[in-house]
């Protein structure tokens, strides 16, 4: 599945999104526990359909791997790009509590992140 998944980046560079969306779903198909995978599949869909079919693929990924804190940051990423700002307090609480010093990962997905003030005071908490 990892060769399978690096194919995939590799058609996204090239700009066949749907080709590398065939090929995300497939991998998922075969193992639904590959998380770098959901989000890619997410990540690319939000890109191609929009935010309310991006965020239905990550809370599917986060039922079928529940203990993936990584999941559980990307959702708070979506959750704030769609303007769910409570939504995404309430994510970010459950991915701290799962594994704070995977918090960072949060400012990869979202760097704007680190300018809200909330986002940033509730992982203080945390420390």
């Amino acid at each position: 599945t990892i060769f399978l998944h690096l194919y995939g980046n590799v058609l996204l560079l090239i700009g066949k999104y749907l080709e590398a969306l065939d090929v995300f779903k497939k991998i998922i198909s075969l193992n639904p526990h590959f998380a770098d995978v959901w989000i890619s599949y997410a990540s690319l869909t939000y890109e191609q359909d929009g935010k309310e079919a991006s965020l239905a693929i990550v809370l599917d990924a986060i039922e079928q791997n529940p203990k993936e804190s990584v999941l559980q940051y990307y959702l708070t990423s979506v959750l704030l790009r769609m303007g769910k700002n409570k939504r995404a307090l309430e994510s970010l609480e459950i991915a701290l509590n799962m594994d704070y010093k995977s918090h960072p990962l949060l400012f990869i997905f979202r760097p704007e992140a680190l300018k809200n003030v909330k986002i940033i005071d509730l992982i203080e908490l945390y420390k």
